[in-house]
């Protein structure tokens, strides 16, 4: 027997409980900080929108002539806006098997809402410069830099299955399908590049993904999805 605190054993048990709970805590901040980041990052799409709309009442402006003018604003958001749905989807699906994280997932995992946030920025590029051919490139690039940053946190989870939960298969991660749609993205990126016309057309590219996984990923990797 130990002091008063209990035996050896106890109190192992109660430092090891104690490490859990500082773990925990380290990773629900982890998810609230990238929760939050993402909901700024709506909230800038919409802001040039909102702006324009404020403008009502100035130089004769009508709410019918704010909205033809400001189409191609509310279609930039609504484009981003599901795009990073999508994005924060595919976070959420790989992040809620993770039980907590080291340094380089952290990195990456910056590294992604970096993209999340710029996205806010090429969004605007396309829409005030949609006849440059280049803004449809830019726009595309920050879309699969976003798409690598999850892989590449996909690929530290797979070599550090210490930081899922116990029993998760690293199979769930599905590494080869987030390599098989930042592949395609970045394929996407080209094509408009060498194609300028096909414009944001090019990302249809990604409805290949999952036939693609049927045929190049082994069964039990995808199947139930």
């Amino acid at each position: 027997m130990s002091d008063s605190g209990g035996t050896d054993a106890e109190q192992e048990a109660r430092r090891a409980e104690r490490a859990r709970e500082r773990i925990k805590r380290g990773f629900d901040r982890f998810l609230l900080f990238t929760d939050a980041v993402v909901a700024i990052a709506i909230t800038l799409l919409i802001l040039p929108v909102v702006e324009r709309a404020t403008e009502m009442g100035g130089d004769d402006l009508t709410i019918s002539s704010i909205l033809r003018e400001s189409g191609s604003q509310i279609a930039g958001f609504l484009l981003s806006f599901f795009v990073i749905a999508v994005m924060w989807l595919r976070h959420q699906e790989i992040f809620r098997n993770v039980e907590s994280v080291n340094r380089p997932l952290v990195w990456t995992n910056l590294g992604w809402l970096l993209t999340v946030v710029f996205l806010a920025y090429t969004t605007a590029l396309t829409v005030h410069n949609d006849t440059e051919s280049i803004a449809a490139p830019i726009y595309i690039a920050n879309v699969a830099l976003n798409s690598l940053m999850l892989t590449l946190s996909v690929a530290v989870l797979s070599r550090h299955p210490d930081l899922l939960y116990p029993g998760t298969p690293r199979s769930v991660l599905h590494l080869r399908g987030s390599i098989i749609a930042t592949g395609l993205l970045v394929l996407a990126v080209v094509i408009v590049l060498l194609v300028p016309s096909i414009n944001y057309f090019a990302m249809v590219l990604l409805v290949l993904q999952r036939p693609l996984i049927r045929r190049l990923v082994p069964k039990e990797e995808w199947e139930g999805d």
